[in-house]
């Protein structure tokens, strides 16, 4: 069986595990080559004094390392978080069309276009132009994932998450909430969104509609067979 090389596009540390950690891992169990961007970082700018950015920094790596994606396959573009709308759009699709051209995914995994978070839009909508066949041949299939608290919380729109594609997690689920609780400063007790309760909630609810125990749900933007 051909092996599938998959890209992760996540706007900021933690989006990559809300999202896709139960993918992730079951990609890597099957030996198959992942690769993380990891898009923005926090800054000074955004009330991050020093000691929260080292935290943060070891909070990435250890994530990194406890999902499984081998260091080289772990970039950091170290963009302004909330700050892309400052940066040209024709610039982060050269950034984003250099890094289809050296990695050759066959599958991206990307941020909803339809987010409340600005970053997730801008960034689908660069990777999504980087992402054209004539620009990168190896990409068959693009797909976009959700993020509590980010996707739900999107207003009503014809950009709604619509899932038409699910994966069992059921193997991973349990490693993939320890990996929540490590971005600490992200979780909080239910009804807080970005609750182990609420993570726990959509994935048995997306495993029930597809028939498995857990479930991460994407919506099919292209596929190319």
């Amino acid at each position: 069986m051909n092996k599938i090389k998959t890209l992760v596009i996540a706007p900021h540390a933690d989006d990559e595990v809300f999202g896709c950690a139960g993918t992730i891992m079951k990609r890597l169990s099957e030996h198959n080559p992942v690769y993380c961007v990891l898009v923005t970082s926090p800054s000074k700018n955004l009330n991050f004094n020093e000691k929260q950015l080292i935290k943060r920094s070891s909070q990435i790596e250890k994530v990194r390392e406890k999902i499984g994606i081998p260091k080289n396959n772990f970039i950091e573009l170290n963009l302004p978080s909330t700050e892309l709308e400052s940066i040209p759009l024709s610039e982060l699709v050269g950034k984003f069309s250099d890094l289809f051209k050296k990695i050759k995914p066959n599958e991206i995994f990307l941020p909803h276009y339809g987010d409340a978070h600005s970053d997730h839009r801008i960034i689908f909508n660069a990777a999504i132009s980087a992402a054209k066949w004539f620009r990168c041949n190896s990409i068959n299939d693009i797909l976009t994932y959700e993020v509590v608290s980010e996707t739900e919380f999107a207003p009503v729109s014809s950009q709604q998450f619509l899932p038409n594609v699910y994966i069992d997690i059921s193997k991973f689920f349990n490693k993939k909430l320890k990996l929540v609780e490590i971005y600490k400063t992200e979780i909080k007790n239910h009804p807080f969104p970005r609750s182990a309760a609420h993570i726990k909630a959509l994935a048995i609810h997306r495993g029930a509609t597809s028939g498995y125990n857990y479930a991460e749900a994407f919506q099919l933007i292209k596929s190319r067979k």
